[in-house]
């Protein structure tokens, strides 16, 4: 085993060499300083620095450095980051935080412990990194769009929820009515002892929820005139255009950066996690990796298709299986999570392909066998 490793850190050396590069930077990034580890090719630390998370901090320090391969944690400073160290002609290594579980997950974590370890990490074992590609500026920008919708959304739930409550504790009920037209039909319906002290929040309410409108025509058009390939991904039953707007964002609008469209749930955090031992193999939650709002927005589409506005498919009747199987609530859940992951998979195909949504593709043999099922 010690001579394997041998092996591949020569190897990982001898790349390095050919790249025009004699030394390698863990580099910890922080949200206001950064912690810099600076190592040569024999593994000895040459320099340990902090520096400060800036555009201008960083030109200062790496400017005056030859090439070298700079390892960090995909994080909210790693895109930006990884621009600069290419324009500055060094080898940047954005590394799968998921791979990390020797950092993360460290009984004696610090910073500067973290960035030895990735220095490390990227000298001797660069492979064991799953090395990630960083979105374009393009795609940046437009996420913000939806980024920043989706802000609005968790406001506009807040206070929403904040008028129920405090009308709650008073013995009083609001009837249903969807967020949007919340804060109209909810206002008569105040009494007036607490019209001052709520009649604000829905006003607020109102002008998030216009905002969000807004928001809305400008994914659309997103959707229309820079992202057509969407079109194909919402004729599937459930899908809408933010969905699937931000789905092509997700993989930064290159259907490739998926080798294969099974892996596309897995990318998203909806794969189940494993633990097997021995002879068990038990039953784990999903990982929850990747990007949380589209994990979120998938979900959302999967208990649409699963209720009773979802049109017949074979998607449906397979989610309406499982959940039937086990019965309860948990079942109903996992069921969710299940179709949502099969949901991503489909999308990644209709893209991929540029095909349209086949409710029962390949499945016609058991249509005539079997009768629809009931919601």
């Amino acid at each position: 085993m010690k001579k394997q490793n041998k092996t591949v850190e020569r190897k990982a050396n001898q790349e390095m060499i050919e790249g025009g590069m004699n030394a390698v930077v863990g580099l910890d990034l922080g949200d206001k300083h950064s912690v810099v580890t600076v190592m040569n090719l024999d593994g000895e630390i040459v320099e340990r620095k902090k520096i400060a998370t800036s555009v201008a901090g960083f030109e200062r320090y790496f400017q005056a450095w030859a090439r070298m391969r700079v390892v960090f944690e995909a994080g909210s400073h790693a895109n930006w980051t990884y621009r600069l160290l290419e324009r500055l002609e060094h080898e940047p290594l954005m590394a799968d935080t998921h791979r990390l579980a020797l950092i993360t997950q460290s009984l004696s974590k610090d910073d500067r412990n973290d960035s030895e370890r990735l220095a490390e990490l990227g000298l001797r074992m660069p492979e064991m990194l799953n090395a990630v590609e960083p979105c374009s500026l393009e795609t940046q920008y437009d996420r913000g769009v939806l980024k920043a919708r989706e802000a609005l959304v968790e406001v506009r739930t807040k206070l929403i929820n904040s008028v129920r409550g405090t009308l709650k504790s008073f013995g009083m009920r609001l009837p249903a009515m969807s967020s949007p037209a919340f804060a109209k039909k909810a206002g008569p319906l105040l009494p007036e002892e607490l019209q001052e002290a709520l009649r604000p929040l829905l006003l607020v309410l109102q002008h998030t929820t216009d905002e969000i409108r807004r928001y809305d025509k400008r994914i659309e058009e997103l959707a229309e005139k820079k992202y057509p390939q969407t079109k194909r991904m919402r004729t599937a039953n459930g899908v809408g255009v933010i969905t699937s707007v931000a789905f092509v964002l997700n993989l930064d609008n290159d259907s490739s950066r998926l080798r294969h469209s099974r892996d596309a749930g897995a990318r998203v955090g909806l794969k189940p996690k494993r633990r097997d031992s021995g002879e068990r193999s038990p039953e784990l939650s999903i990982t929850k990796s990747g990007d949380p709002m589209m994990r979120r927005l998938l979900v959302q589409c999967a208990q649409y298709i699963l209720g009773h506005r979802g049109k017949d498919s074979a998607l449906r009747r397979w989610g309406l299986g499982l959940a039937a199987r086990g019965g309860t609530k948990s079942a109903k859940r996992k069921a969710v999570v299940a179709v949502a992951r099969k949901l991503a998979v489909l999308m990644h195909v209709l893209w991929h392909r540029d095909v349209d949504f086949e409710p029962f593709y390949g499945v016609q043999e058991v249509l005539e066998a079997a009768p629809p099922q009931a919601a």
